[in-house]
């Protein structure tokens, strides 16, 4: 080995150690965002980069976020806009890009031009965890191309920050079901401890938003072959909506998810969401689920969003609780029936 490699090494083991103290220890201690922006700015002290960008899919919300340092903040992107420029050929290919201004201005622009428009030089490479992909981590300058060295500590850095982005959203994984588990259990509780029908039917829906957040949510009772929405939340005209019987073979929704007895999501495609279930104009994303007794479809719950990307991951939360909402049902008709056949018997004695 030469001088000149042994000095490259032991320059670039100092940049390592200097990006490994500024991001170590905050996993447990800053939130998500934080976290994130430590990234970002350990990457532009170690390069001495004009910008550092860390872009991950949000595993709360759904939303593409790019983070840059704590004078950029955090930035929406549209899936447009992540699969344009650098980071959408990262994305795709897997492997570490390098471009200048003349291909970032051929382009289309993409997060690097949120950050810094005009860069003159660009690196971006993919942030793993586990061999799965999580992010990409791009750096950039205005006037100052970068060079093979910082190409590989850039690298370096973002499979240690791939690590750290993976535990991340592990950790944030499991709090968030601990949390949905303690809120699901309080409100099947509470809907489970009342006999009174009406009752039930609207706790149901409260409940449920407390489980998953939506725009319309309804309830709906089968009677013979109909669905006769009982209970709804986030509609214009819920009185005409709750004088509707909605035919189960008319409605294409409503018909596969009483023959199928499975959950139906509908989530950020061509085919939006529609029918007067949902809203008065269509919706994003949808799940219904079917509300079931003795195998024996009794009614349907959904959910719909104008923004949230339902995946089948909210679709199990709505399943399982639907569930619970068949059985405080179920229960409630059944006192219901025996008050009723009480008052008849006290009548004819």
């Amino acid at each position: 080995m030469t001088d000149a490699m042994a000095r490259r090494d032991v320059d670039e083991l100092a940049a390592l150690m200097l990006f490994h103290d500024r991001i170590s220890g905050r996993l447990h201690t800053d939130e998500p965002g934080e976290v994130l922006r430590h990234i970002a700015e350990g990457v532009e002290e170690v390069l001495s980069a004009d910008k550092a960008i860390v872009v991950i899919l949000n595993p709360d919300s759904g939303e593409i976020v790019a983070t840059g340092d704590e004078q950029d903040g955090e930035e929406v992107l549209s899936y447009e806009e992540l699969m344009a420029g650098v980071t959408g050929r990262v994305l795709e290919s897997g492997e570490t890009v390098v471009a200048d201004r003349a291909e970032l201005e051929a382009g289309e622009p993409g997060a690097v031009s949120r950050f810094l428009p005009g860069a003159e030089s660009v690196i971006a490479t993919p942030l793993r965890f586990h061999e799965k992909l999580v992010g990409t981590l791009t750096a950039a300058n205005r006037d100052r191309p970068f060079d093979h060295g910082e190409v590989r500590i850039l690298q370096a850095m973002a499979s240690e920050a791939g690590m750290v982005i993976g535990y991340l959203m592990r950790l944030q994984s499991e709090q968030r079901q601990r949390r949905l588990a303690d809120t699901l259990r309080d409100v099947t509780a509470g809907m489970t401890s009342t006999l009174d029908l009406r009752g039930v039917l609207g706790g149901v829906l409260a409940g449920l938003d407390q489980v998953l957040p939506s725009d319309t949510a309804t309830l709906m009772l089968r009677i013979d072959d109909s669905m006769r929405v009982m209970a709804s939340r986030g509609f214009q005209d819920a009185d005409t909506l709750r004088q509707s019987a909605i035919s189960i073979t008319d409605d294409p929704i409503i018909a596969e998810l009483v023959e199928g007895t499975a959950p139906v999501i509908i989530s950020d495609n061509d085919e939006r969401a529609v029918g007067i279930y949902v809203g008065e104009e269509p919706m994003r994303s949808f799940i219904g689920v079917p509300l079931l007794a003795r195998n024996r479809v009794i009614g349907l719950l959904t959910v719909a969003s104008a923004d949230a990307n339902y995946s089948l991951e909210e679709g199990m939360i709505v399943d399982a609780f639907g569930d619970h909402a068949a059985v405080a049902i179920q229960n409630a008709r059944l006192f219901q029936r025996t008050q009723a056949t009480l008052a008849k018997t006290e009548t004819l004695y």
